[in-house]
């Protein structure tokens, strides 16, 4: 069985200048705190200074005082985030993707040059191969690529096809350009512009983040087969068709999928009170895909912030203690809080410490101490924990997203209308059933069972389309026993943005009842 510690975590920063000495002090107060595994960004603007001039020496003081203490080390790449020198300048790190094709190869001997120095050593535990990655909307040459070359498989070589759902008249898919690029320029941001080209390029994004995850995983793979990867999307609990996020597909490729949580960042939405049962609402939703082998909570909030963050929120003890432990008895492998010492210059300097600003032992870092004791004395009682099966299910579904992140870009900020107000809901939804002492699980729509356990429920809100599998899938559930609960937002469309008639689609006929409008 893991020890307590093997469940516990936490970001440290270090410096290029700090001294193998204080490098061994914050470590040793991360293993005097509990923790058993600390996360360090390999910083490749430090790393590699100048061309082919490699300096690891901060790093090596890491995993040096990591092993001494005890401590496996989760070490993340940066390879999206390169120095000076191969075209991205003033950057520490991102969530970018890859921008130019020239700086693939240098990209490649960072990663071998980061694996090739850790593979083997006693504290390496983990490859975390890109921070926070989201299929983002850079509009560069090699995007485009990407897309042109997406397009022809999706639409089986069609153009024909294309054109007809596009309103477009196009020869060939090489002269596409990206959606917004479409219309005449005076029609450009119309609400009456083809939905078909954005339906398309969220997918594309998802496809293209997945594909740039595995050639990164490949190339660490190449050096080090064994290593566990992982990687920590943050769209979980938001629009994930908006950020080009496929959760399942993501999971596909690493050996543990993460995520982060910051509530100062993420759940501004929601009431603190309900924060840790938001996080553990995302690890179900994670570990309910198909793909997913393991889950971690790879970054949540372990200190107070001012500046770095959506609005400023300080941690309470109680509230660190709930994060770690709500994660655990949701599933999660390992929760990892962010950060154990906080920052020197620039973002984020001075917020986030689990330690004091001076690097000293606080009421924060006390508190993972005292959750390590007592999860060492419940494990004794209980074992090892694991995810309760779920008896409801609520839907969160990325095809169903997207159709309201395009209807919302662009509008009127209208509560009920806003691009992830549907996944928000969602979370809170799910926050309550489990608040009541009801497992519950988010899932999307595919995902859901057609066979009801007793009492199992499936709830349905601001889902706005579904298509037929679903519909049916939906009223197996029912027949088993089983308890439908949606509301007038759901279904009214199939996932092309068409309106079901009469709707909700699939269900109104055989349930008995149907929808011919709404009032609002």
């Amino acid at each position: 069985m893991k020890r307590a510690r093997e469940y516990l975590g936490c970001q440290l920063w270090v410096e290029p200048d700090d001294s193998p000495e204080r490098v061994d002090e914050l470590v040793a107060a991360a293993a005097e705190s509990g923790l058993g595994w600390l996360r360090v960004f390999l910083m490749w603007p430090w790393i590699e200074r100048d061309p082919g001039v490699w300096d690891f020496g901060v790093f090596d003081a890491v995993f040096d005082a990591a092993a001494r203490h005890d401590i496996r080390i989760k070490a993340t790449l940066t390879a999206n985030s390169g120095p000076w020198h191969i075209g991205t300048p003033s950057m520490l790190h991102s969530h970018t993707g890859f921008l130019r094709p020239d700086q693939r190869e240098p990209m490649r001997r960072y990663i071998r040059a980061c694996v090739e120095r850790y593979r083997g050593h006693p504290a390496l535990g983990q490859w975390i191969l890109w921070n926070e990655p989201t299929g983002g909307h850079e509009r560069t040459d090699e995007a485009l690529a990407h897309w042109r070359r997406w397009l022809p498989g999706h639409y089986g070589g069609d153009i024909d096809r294309l054109n007809r759902r596009w309103l477009t008249g196009y020869r060939t898919f090489a002269e596409i350009p990206f959606p917004e690029e479409i219309p005449y320029a005076a029609h450009r941001g119309h609400v009456w512009t083809s939905y078909g080209p954005w339906l398309d390029e969220w997918r594309a994004r998802a496809a293209w983040l997945i594909e740039e995850l595995t050639w990164v995983r490949d190339a660490v793979r190449e050096i080090d087969p064994d290593t566990e990867t992982c990687v920590n999307p943050t769209a979980v609990l938001k629009n994930q068709a908006e950020s080009g996020t496929d959760l399942d597909g993501i999971g596909g490729v690493v050996d543990t999928i993460g995520a982060t949580y910051h509530p100062a960042w993420g759940f501004t939405f929601a009431h603190r009170s309900q924060f840790p049962a938001l996080m553990a609402a995302g690890v179900r939703l994670q570990a309910s895909l198909p793909s997913v082998r393991d889950v971690e909570v790879t970054e949540v909030q372990s200190g107070n912030t001012l500046n770095s963050s959506h609005r400023p929120c300080d941690v309470s003890t109680g509230e660190i203690a709930r994060f770690f432990l709500s994660g655990l008895a949701a599933g999660a492998s390992s929760v990892t809080g962010w950060c154990l010492n906080v920052r020197s210059h620039d973002f984020e300097a001075g917020d986030w410490g689990l330690l004091d600003d001076m690097d000293r032992p606080s009421e924060r870092s006390r508190m993972i101490r005292h959750v390590h004791d007592r999860l060492s004395a419940a494990f004794e009682h209980t074992g090892s924990w694991r995810q309760a099966p779920p008896r409801a299910w609520v839907v969160m579904d990325p095809r169903a997203q997207a159709i309201e992140w395009i209807e919302a870009t662009g509008r009127a900020v209208v509560p009920g209308r806003l691009a992830n107000d549907g996944a928000h809901g969602a979370a809170l939804l799910a926050v309550a059933l489990m608040q009541q002492g009801v497992s519950t699980t988010l899932t999307p729509m595919d995902n859901l069972p057609d066979q009801a356990p007793e009492g199992g429920l499936i709830v349905l809100s601001h889902v706005v389309g579904w298509d037929t599998a679903s519909a049916e899938r939906l009223l197996q559930f029912v027949d088993s026993g089983g308890t439908l609960l949606l509301d007038a937002t759901s279904g009214r469309k199939n996932l092309d943005s068409t309106l079901h008639r009469p709707w909700p689609g699939g269900l109104a006929e055989t349930l008995g009842f149907r929808a011919t409008g709404l009032r609002t």
